[in-house]
């Protein structure tokens, strides 16, 4: 039967498309298409200024820094008021004690930030906890700056109070 066929006049003609029909469909069109995609996205980075370029990096970006200002800004008045209120809890909770809060630090104050000092006397871990519940917390805005000193009374050889200091900022309203 396949003599036959090949014995006809048009026979070589078909079996040639037939084979560019099957090669077409294994290779040449999957090379079209990764070209025209390729193609596409080459049309697609020069528009959007190079490889390095990411798509909404600013938009998120802008969110992002959006969320942290919302966290930490506060009205000046009302964030000492609960930067006295959350301390006392926390140092109460942690059995240890508010010793001063001393008014606003005029060196410390901008026109954008305002900067309160708290300082706590108690033991090493009940200060460090202290501490760590005073990052948690959402109303007492950015824990900035902490120091550690060992507080001497007059007429004493050795320390034996431990105090830290603590200096949380927020951003004015």
């Amino acid at each position: 039967m396949l003599q036959k066929f090949f014995d006809q006049k048009y026979s070589f003609p078909v079996v040639v498309l037939a084979f560019l029909f099957i090669c077409y469909q294994l290779a040449i069109k999957n090379t079209l298409m990764a070209w025209q995609i390729n193609r596409q996205f080459r049309t697609d980075l020069a528009a959007s200024a190079g490889i390095s370029a990411q798509p909404g990096y600013l938009v998120r970006k802008q969110k992002n820094l959006q969320g942290i200002v919302e966290r930490y800004s506060a009205d000046s008045n009302a964030f000492r008021s609960a930067v006295i209120t959350g301390t006392a809890l926390i140092a109460n909770r942690r059995n240890i004690v508010v010793s001063t809060i001393p008014l606003q630090e005029p060196g410390l104050q901008t026109i954008r930030t305002a900067v309160e000092r708290v300082n706590f006397t108690g033991g090493y871990f009940q200060l460090l906890q202290a501490l760590r519940d005073m990052e948690d917390a959402k109303d007492l805005g950015l824990l900035r700056s902490v120091k550690f000193s060992l507080l001497r009374a007059p007429g004493q050889q050795t320390a034996k109070t431990l105090e830290m200091s603590v200096y949380l900022q927020v951003i004015k309203k």
